[in-house]
């Protein structure tokens, strides 16, 4: 698997609402890949941050990613066009 915790992949208008991604020993993959998707929330979203991995969000091919979490804009990997992060 390409994340520790979600991969979407061909998908729209999916919602992540208060939701907590983390391992219980080290994991080097990001916790979300967001694959040619379009419309993806992220509300109140934590992530733990592995500061070894590569990224915690990886986006490819999607458009209108929403990040409404504490996440650092530094551990999203993709074109940033295609998503936007708030905080």
């Amino acid at each position: 698997m390409p994340s520790y915790g979600f991969y979407i992949r061909n998908a729209n208008d999916i919602f992540f609402n208060d939701i907590v991604l983390e391992t219980e020993g080290v994991d080097y993959r990001p916790a979300l890949s967001i694959v040619k998707s379009d419309n993806v929330f992220l509300n109140n979203t934590y992530i733990h941050m592995n500061e070894r991995a590569d990224s915690h969000i990886h986006i490819q091919q999607s458009e209108n990613i929403h990040i409404n979490s504490p996440a650092k804009s530094s551990g999203i990997k993709g074109n940033k066009s295609q998503w936007q992060l708030y905080k």
